[in-house]
């Protein structure tokens, strides 16, 4: 599954230690990725809220720009600790910007296993 998308990151034996960590993180730069093109899509064509989807915009240039030097680097650590610093700002970003509501903290207990399973 995802083998087309697999082939761009390190490949590691399925033993080895930064296997699952290099799958998390193409996972991860993959969903958001793909959140963000949607969301900037949405936010200018739809919704025409440009300022919005400025941001959106911002956040796809980071993950592409994340993804690339991943692919080209393979320095998974570093990876893992850009991914997860990004990942916990969308998150206090989303729960700023709902001001606490619509189930905005839930979001924030993805925060700790996210990190763990990244950075161990």
């Amino acid at each position: 599954m995802l083998h087309f998308w697999y082939k761009e990151f390190p490949q590691y034996p399925r033993d080895h230690k930064d296997y699952w960590r290099t799958r998390l993180i193409a996972h991860s730069l993959l969903i958001c990725c793909c959140y963000f093109l949607i969301l900037t899509l949405l936010n200018v064509f739809y919704f025409s809220s440009y300022d919005i989807a400025l941001i959106d915009a911002l956040g796809l240039i980071a993950s592409l720009s994340i993804c690339i030097w991943f692919n080209k680097t393979a320095q998974v650590s570093k990876a893992a600790w850009v991914v997860a610093l990004m990942i916990v700002g969308l998150i206090m970003l989303f729960i700023v910007s709902a001001k606490g509501h619509a189930h905005s903290l839930f979001w924030a207990t993805l925060i700790p296993p996210f990190t763990f399973f990244s950075w161990a």
